[in-house]
């Protein structure tokens, strides 16, 4: 119904949903993180991958890296979710939606597996195989963090 009492007709009805669905966009454009936010938690992803496949080396120096990254990173999420409160938002720390909790375990096993199969080729000999890894789960990483919103 409209506020006046009487019905709301077709186009009307199409107007207001076309309106919401376009505030839905605008709104998930301007609460997603930027692209230069993405690039570099998406490299530090990599960098934590590289790391964990290279972690049953002798180098202690691969470790340091890794909790570096994995450190700022988290500084990283913390500064967003801040700069988010600022705006007068209240992100959710874990996605309020099946599909964003499904993206995020995937994301967490896909950390998981491409660093566990890094870490076995590069055992077997493959020197590539770290390298690899973390090109591959930085561009899952990115991929995920600009095609999904969490909010």
């Amino acid at each position: 119904m409209s506020s006046n009492g009487k019905p709301l007709t077709k186009v009307e009805a199409q107007a207001t949903l076309e309106s919401l669905h376009s505030f839905e966009r605008s709104s998930q454009l301007y609460f997603r993180p930027p692209l230069w936010f993405n690039f570099i938690i998406s490299l530090l992803m990599g960098i934590q991958v590289y790391c964990m496949a290279l972690n049953e080396t002798e180098f202690n120096t691969v470790k340091v890296i890794g909790l570096s990254a994995s450190f700022a990173s988290a500084l990283l999420g913390v500064a967003w979710v801040y700069i988010l409160r600022k705006k007068g938002i209240k992100p959710k720390i874990i996605p309020a939606q099946f599909s964003g909790k499904i993206v995020m375990f995937g994301l967490l096993a896909n950390m998981v597996v491409t660093s566990g199969v890094g870490l076995v080729l590069y055992n077997a000999g493959f020197s590539w195989a770290p390298f690899a890894a973390a090109a591959i789960a930085s561009t899952v990483w990115a991929y995920c963090m600009q095609k999904f919103s969490f909010l």
